[in-house]
């Protein structure tokens, strides 16, 4: 079972780094404990488990997968699905090839990109993007300023207060995708039972509210500006522009702030997170796990 619940994890389904579902078999109280900073970017063993993001721009239309679980039944399935010659994705490099396997906590493409296959699929949950590549089909480049370095790119409100309920998950999610959009997934419960009579729970519909292209993003300290054409949907934004491509502006702030916390369904059943605010909002985003 703990294999199966691994999986799920890695699609976007539990209460980790996708921060979408709560299993009914619930885990230990989360109970986080502040951790160093500096000290966990720069320990070996830390890093082991950290769910770091390597970016790559495909040189051309690439084939690759969506994985994502039946809403009856709970059983994982993967289709196939395009991506557009210069996609930016979050992959690891395994010898010759890029991969991006299921059980990958890295961050992952918009919705847009999934959207036609995810509606055949008769799915729940975000999916997740599976793709072995050549290394030799995409240049790998610095992290983009809009992106997150580690985890998949998860927002969720209520910073440290919503942490400590961890499994249990009644956060909104904001996702900054590897390719460079802001998109908005609302807290909305899908109970799934699987074979047993095993049941989860996913916390988001599969389709956010609004996904919206970041136009521009600029750096400075510990903040990154985020600007969008449209105004974005469940993040307090500024309007600094009446037109042009860069209409909102969103501030993202990384308070360098990362806990331990008891996360049974991750290595040595820790996950580490870290607290951001956006716009308004104080987030946590899950940046890695025990590893032993």
């Amino acid at each position: 079972m703990k294999k199966q619940l691994t999986a799920l994890l890695a699609v976007g389904v539990m209460a980790t780094t996708m921060g979408s579902t709560s299993a009914q078999a619930a885990t230990e109280t989360a109970n986080p404990t502040p951790i160093s900073s500096s000290g966990w970017l720069h320990s070996d063993e830390s890093q082991r488990g950290a769910f770091k993001n390597t970016y790559y721009r495909l040189k051309v239309k690439t084939p690759a997968k969506l994985a994502a679980y039946r809403a009856q039944g709970g059983a994982m399935i993967q289709r196939k699905l395009t991506l557009p010659k210069g996609t930016i994705i979050s992959a690891t490099k395994q010898g010759k090839y890029l991969v991006k396997t299921e059980n990958s906590q890295a961050a992952d493409v918009r919705y847009g990109l999934k959207a036609a296959t995810l509606k055949k699929m008769g799915t729940v949950g975000q999916g997740t993007l599976v793709l072995k590549i050549k290394a030799s089909q995409a240049t790998k480049i610095k992290r983009p300023v809009y992106a997150l370095p580690y985890g998949g790119g998860q927002l969720l409100s209520g910073g440290l207060k919503a942490l400590s309920q961890v499994p249990k998950i009644t956060s909104n999610q904001i996702r900054i995708t590897a390719d460079g959009y802001l998109e908005y997934y609302p807290n909305h419960p899908h109970v799934v039972t699987g074979d047993g009579g095993y049941q989860w729970t996913y916390a988001f519909d599969q389709r956010p509210t609004k996904s919206v292209k970041i136009t521009k993003a600029t750096a400075k300290g510990s903040r990154v500006f985020l600007y969008t054409k449209v105004k974005p949907a469940g993040v307090a934004s500024s309007r600094v522009a009446k037109t042009g491509a860069h209409q909102y502006r969103v501030k993202l702030t990384n308070l360098h702030t990362p806990y331990a916390y008891t996360d049974n369904w991750l290595g040595d059943d820790t996950g580490v997170a870290s607290l951001y605010t956006i716009g308004k909002t104080t987030a946590y985003t899950v940046i890695g796990e025990g590893f032993n």
